[in-house]
Protein backbone atom coordinates (compact mmCIF):
# COMPACT_ATOMS: atom_id res chain seq x y z
CA UNK A 1 0.00 0.00 0.00
CA UNK A 2 1.50 3.58 -0.53
CA UNK A 3 2.02 5.48 2.13
CA UNK A 4 1.11 8.80 -0.38
CA UNK A 5 -2.51 7.24 -0.01
CA UNK A 6 -2.44 6.77 3.60
CA UNK A 7 -1.12 10.22 4.34
CA UNK A 8 -3.86 11.71 1.82
CA UNK A 9 -6.14 9.58 3.59
CA UNK A 10 -5.04 10.84 7.36
CA UNK A 11 -4.31 14.69 6.02
CA UNK A 12 -8.33 14.34 5.09
CA UNK A 13 -9.39 13.22 7.40
CA UNK A 14 -7.67 14.87 10.30
CA UNK A 15 -9.55 17.80 8.87
CA UNK A 16 -13.16 16.35 10.51
CA UNK A 17 -14.42 17.18 13.76
CA UNK A 18 -14.09 14.84 16.49
CA UNK A 19 -17.70 14.48 16.87
CA UNK A 20 -17.84 13.59 13.02
CA UNK A 21 -14.92 11.13 13.60
CA UNK A 22 -16.41 9.21 16.53
CA UNK A 23 -19.78 9.09 14.65
CA UNK A 24 -17.98 7.22 12.10
CA UNK A 25 -15.98 5.23 14.23
CA UNK A 26 -19.09 3.89 16.47
CA UNK A 27 -21.38 3.49 13.45
CA UNK A 28 -18.19 1.15 11.83
CA UNK A 29 -19.79 1.26 8.29
CA UNK A 30 -17.84 -0.49 6.45
CA UNK A 31 -19.76 -0.09 3.31
CA UNK A 32 -19.09 3.36 3.08
CA UNK A 33 -15.15 3.60 5.25
CA UNK A 34 -12.67 1.13 3.79
CA UNK A 35 -9.99 -0.64 6.46
CA UNK A 36 -7.52 1.82 5.67
CA UNK A 37 -9.94 4.88 6.42
CA UNK A 38 -10.92 2.97 10.00
CA UNK A 39 -7.02 2.25 10.47
CA UNK A 40 -6.22 6.36 10.55
CA UNK A 41 -9.55 7.08 11.87
CA UNK A 42 -8.20 5.03 15.11
CA UNK A 43 -4.97 6.74 15.18
CA UNK A 44 -6.17 10.22 15.38
CA UNK A 45 -8.65 8.87 17.61
CA UNK A 46 -6.66 8.17 20.08
CA UNK A 47 -4.34 10.60 19.54
CA UNK A 48 -7.68 12.89 20.28
CA UNK A 49 -9.09 11.16 23.09
CA UNK A 50 -6.38 8.81 24.38
CA UNK A 51 -8.39 5.44 24.26
CA UNK A 52 -10.99 4.56 21.21
CA UNK A 53 -14.89 3.86 22.55
CA UNK A 54 -16.22 1.08 21.26
CA UNK A 55 -17.56 0.27 18.08
CA UNK A 56 -21.10 -1.33 16.62
CA UNK A 57 -21.06 -4.30 14.75
CA UNK A 58 -19.58 -3.82 11.50
CA UNK A 59 -21.90 -3.15 8.38
CA UNK A 60 -20.58 -3.93 5.04
CA UNK A 61 -23.29 -2.26 3.02
CA UNK A 62 -24.50 1.17 2.70
CA UNK A 63 -26.14 2.76 5.65
CA UNK A 64 -29.06 4.32 3.97
CA UNK A 65 -30.68 2.11 1.45
CA UNK A 66 -33.24 4.84 0.53
CA UNK A 67 -29.86 7.02 -0.70
CA UNK A 68 -27.98 6.03 -3.14
CA UNK A 69 -25.92 9.21 -3.89
CA UNK A 70 -28.67 10.90 -5.75
CA UNK A 71 -29.23 8.28 -8.42
CA UNK A 72 -31.82 5.69 -8.73
CA UNK A 73 -31.12 1.95 -9.68
CA UNK A 74 -32.93 2.67 -13.58
CA UNK A 75 -30.17 5.65 -13.80
CA UNK A 76 -26.62 3.70 -12.98
CA UNK A 77 -25.49 2.25 -16.11
CA UNK A 78 -24.79 -1.22 -15.09
CA UNK A 79 -25.79 -1.66 -11.37
CA UNK A 80 -23.77 -4.96 -11.80
CA UNK A 81 -20.54 -2.42 -12.08
CA UNK A 82 -17.89 -3.53 -10.62
CA UNK A 83 -17.20 -0.07 -9.19
CA UNK A 84 -20.86 -0.74 -7.29
CA UNK A 85 -19.46 -3.31 -5.61
CA UNK A 86 -19.77 -3.06 -1.82
CA UNK A 87 -16.84 -4.96 -0.87
CA UNK A 88 -14.35 -2.04 -2.83
CA UNK A 89 -15.71 1.36 -2.21
CA UNK A 90 -13.28 4.11 -1.85
CA UNK A 91 -11.96 6.43 0.38
CA UNK A 92 -12.63 9.72 -1.43
CA UNK A 93 -15.96 9.40 -3.77
CA UNK A 94 -19.11 7.39 -4.25
CA UNK A 95 -19.11 5.49 -7.36
CA UNK A 96 -22.92 5.99 -7.50
CA UNK A 97 -22.43 9.96 -7.41
CA UNK A 98 -19.82 9.49 -10.23
CA UNK A 99 -22.31 7.09 -12.36
CA UNK A 100 -24.58 9.39 -11.71
CA UNK A 101 -23.00 12.46 -13.17
CA UNK A 102 -21.63 10.62 -15.98
CA UNK A 103 -25.39 9.65 -16.96
CA UNK A 104 -26.31 13.51 -16.42
CA UNK A 105 -23.88 14.48 -18.15
CA UNK A 106 -24.59 12.57 -21.58
CA UNK A 107 -28.32 13.73 -21.38
CA UNK A 108 -26.94 17.56 -21.19
CA UNK A 109 -24.89 16.91 -24.10
CA UNK A 110 -27.42 15.69 -26.13
CA UNK A 111 -30.07 18.79 -24.63
CA UNK A 112 -27.31 21.43 -25.28
CA UNK A 113 -27.07 20.74 -28.92
CA UNK A 114 -30.94 20.79 -29.07
CA UNK A 115 -31.29 23.42 -27.42
CA UNK A 116 -28.75 25.71 -28.90
CA UNK A 117 -30.16 25.01 -32.88
CA UNK A 118 -33.29 25.15 -31.75
CA UNK A 119 -33.17 28.66 -29.96
CA UNK A 120 -30.55 30.12 -32.88
CA UNK A 121 -33.34 28.87 -35.06
CA UNK A 122 -36.20 30.71 -33.22
CA UNK A 123 -33.93 34.01 -33.15
CA UNK A 124 -32.05 33.79 -37.09
CA UNK A 125 -33.94 31.58 -39.22
CA UNK A 126 -36.30 34.73 -40.33
CA UNK A 127 -33.21 36.89 -40.89
CA UNK A 128 -31.19 34.72 -42.32
CA UNK A 129 -34.00 33.96 -44.53
CA UNK A 130 -34.51 37.17 -45.92
CA UNK A 131 -31.19 38.29 -46.14
CA UNK A 132 -30.41 35.20 -48.40
CA UNK A 133 -33.65 35.58 -50.40
CA UNK A 134 -32.33 39.66 -50.89
CA UNK A 135 -30.12 38.20 -53.09
CA UNK A 136 -32.36 36.98 -55.64
CA UNK A 137 -34.65 40.22 -56.04
CA UNK A 138 -34.30 40.53 -59.84
CA UNK A 139 -35.17 36.67 -59.97
CA UNK A 140 -37.84 35.75 -57.21
CA UNK A 141 -38.25 32.32 -58.77
CA UNK A 142 -35.09 31.54 -57.15
CA UNK A 143 -35.85 33.15 -53.70
CA UNK A 144 -36.27 29.80 -52.10
CA UNK A 145 -32.54 29.54 -52.68
CA UNK A 146 -32.30 31.93 -49.47
CA UNK A 147 -34.54 29.65 -47.62
CA UNK A 148 -32.26 26.74 -48.64
CA UNK A 149 -29.42 28.66 -47.40
CA UNK A 150 -30.63 29.92 -44.07
CA UNK A 151 -31.00 26.26 -43.17
CA UNK A 152 -28.12 25.18 -44.23
CA UNK A 153 -26.50 27.55 -42.15
CA UNK A 154 -28.54 26.55 -39.40
CA UNK A 155 -26.90 22.84 -39.87
CA UNK A 156 -23.64 24.29 -40.16
CA UNK A 157 -24.45 25.91 -36.55
CA UNK A 158 -25.84 22.61 -35.38
CA UNK A 159 -22.54 21.19 -36.50
CA UNK A 160 -20.30 24.22 -34.62
CA UNK A 161 -22.58 23.64 -31.48
CA UNK A 162 -22.25 19.70 -31.41
CA UNK A 163 -18.85 20.12 -32.07
CA UNK A 164 -17.74 22.62 -29.11
CA UNK A 165 -20.53 21.68 -26.60
CA UNK A 166 -21.72 17.63 -26.90
CA UNK A 167 -18.24 16.32 -27.44
CA UNK A 168 -16.37 18.06 -24.43
CA UNK A 169 -19.39 17.21 -22.31
CA UNK A 170 -19.34 13.22 -23.70
CA UNK A 171 -14.91 13.49 -23.53
CA UNK A 172 -15.68 14.73 -19.91
CA UNK A 173 -18.04 11.91 -18.79
CA UNK A 174 -15.07 9.27 -20.41
CA UNK A 175 -12.42 10.92 -18.59
CA UNK A 176 -14.78 10.63 -15.19
CA UNK A 177 -15.05 6.80 -15.87
CA UNK A 178 -11.44 6.54 -16.95
CA UNK A 179 -10.56 8.18 -13.39
CA UNK A 180 -12.70 6.03 -11.42
CA UNK A 181 -11.19 2.80 -13.53
CA UNK A 182 -7.38 3.97 -12.80
CA UNK A 183 -8.57 4.55 -8.70
CA UNK A 184 -10.03 1.40 -8.84
CA UNK A 185 -7.41 -0.22 -10.25
CA UNK A 186 -4.47 1.68 -7.79
CA UNK A 187 -6.22 -0.23 -5.28
CA UNK A 188 -6.04 -3.45 -6.45
CA UNK A 189 -9.78 -3.97 -6.13
CA UNK A 190 -11.07 -6.95 -7.76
Amino acid sequence: MSSDLRDQIYNNLNLKDTNELLEIWQENNRGDWSDLAFGVIAEILQRRLAQLPPQDEAIYIHSDPEDNGGADEDEVADPDNKFLDEDNTPVFYKPRDVLFLVNRLQWAALASVVLSVVIFYVQQFQNLQVTYSSFFLRAPQFAFIGTLLALGFIALEGVVVFLGTYLPLRALAVVLNILMEMEFNSRNAR
